[in-house]
């Protein structure tokens, strides 16, 4: 299973990454809503995890842009 990790915090989402490869997932952190939405769609990850919190849009318009074309499996990550 490929699993697309969005969070724009490089130390939690490494450590995120790394747990999820040594449970034996496929894991690749993006850093920016924009990167996620172009991830989610690209149809190379079988789901995603995504923050609330990014840079350049929340993640709620990224699940927002993601759901017009793809029903990829989301779980929403918060630090608060």
């Amino acid at each position: 299973m490929k699993i697309l990790l969005v969070d724009d915090d490089v130390e939690l989402g490494t450590m995120l990454s790394q747990y999820l490869i040594g449970e034996g997932f496929d894991a690749q952190l993006v850093l920016t809503g924009s990167a996620g939405v172009q991830g989610a769609l690209s149809g190379e990850f079988t789901a995603m995890i995504l923050d609330i919190m990014l840079p350049d849009m929340s993640g709620i318009d990224v699940l927002r842009q993601v759901r017009q074309n793809s029903r990829i499996p989301v779980i929403m990550l918060t630090a608060k």
